[in-house]
């Protein structure tokens, strides 16, 4: 037996959740990453903690939780050997790989190569909450403004401008960056940072993982340069709407533009949804 040490630096990124240490074992309760592995412990924010482990060549998992295993987490490989090992690491703010613990020195092809793949993966839960959110968050926007205005009013959410009319206001809604409604469209804004050095899916593709993960009977389509795609979706009152959502790339983040409008309407609104999405800009 030896003992491993592993060192927690002390950061505000991720500082109230506990980190949970694996160890590979073949009797293990828990798979991580087709691996079976037993829990040697938890680490609080800036704490250090050692454990007695074997000898053999084993792999270590720091994960948060289940929930985010996926993508939330990273693996040190310890070769054999019956010296103490000595760890360290900190949580690196990356709300696309949940802000996950890394381990220092851990920077192998193999272990960067799956670093992407964690990214990818939870930028794709990012994204699917954008949907979610904005699904749940429509009724609260039907019965806003009962007037129209066709002159532009331009709209800022953070780096990002969208061109509407003045029959919009903004509104508040759950899971959206940002909510904009009308007596006949709602209008929801969504952003998931990303490093992207780490990132090489593109907006069409990040479209098709929002479709599948939502179980959507639709395609991505093209309006001009533009990825989206309509789903329609029966509100909580009973009704149906019809949701184009548009997925914007930037140098540092997706944003994801979702325009929904009740079903007998959608027709007369598409031109206008069009136009609104093209005119999307980011400073």
């Amino acid at each position: 037996m030896r003992k491993l040490t592993i060192s927690r630096g002390k950061t505000f990124v991720g500082c109230a959740g506990k980190l949970k240490i694996y160890i590979e074992d073949p009797t293990g309760d828990l798979e991580i990453k087709g691996v079976l592995c037993k829990k040697l412990g938890e680490l609080k924010n800036g704490q250090t903690n050692s454990f007695e482990i074997e000898n053999s060549a084993l792999r270590v998992f720091a994960i948060f939780d289940k929930l985010s295993i996926n993508y939330c987490y990273d693996c040190y490989q310890l070769s054999e050997g019956d010296e103490d090992v000595n760890l360290s690491g900190r949580c690196k703010l990356n709300p696309a790989a949940g802000n996950a613990f890394r381990f220092d020195g851990n920077d192998s092809p193999e272990t960067t190569a799956e670093r992407k793949k964690s990214v990818k993966r939870g930028l794709i839960v990012l994204l699917v909450s954008l949907v979610i959110g904005s699904i749940v968050g429509f009724s609260a926007t039907t019965a806003i403004l009962e007037i129209t205005n066709s002159k532009e009013k331009t709209f800022s959410v953070g780096d990002m401008q969208i061109t509407l009319n003045e029959g919009f206001t903004q509104q508040v809604s759950p899971g959206s960056l940002a909510a904009f409604g009308s007596k006949r469209v709602a209008v929801f804004v969504g952003k998931a940072n990303i490093e992207s050095s780490n990132i090489t899916m593109t907006a069409a593709q990040y479209a098709r993982a929002l479709i599948g993960m939502n179980s959507l009977s639709c395609e991505v389509e093209k309006d001009g340069d533009l990825p989206y795609f309509t789903a329609t979706i029966t509100g909580s009152n009973g009704k149906k709407y019809v949701h184009y959502t548009y997925v914007y790339k930037t140098e540092d983040a997706f944003w994801a533009v979702e325009f929904a409008v009740r079903e007998n309407h959608a027709a007369r609104q598409e031109k206008n949804i069009s136009q609104w999405a093209h005119s999307v800009i980011f400073n």
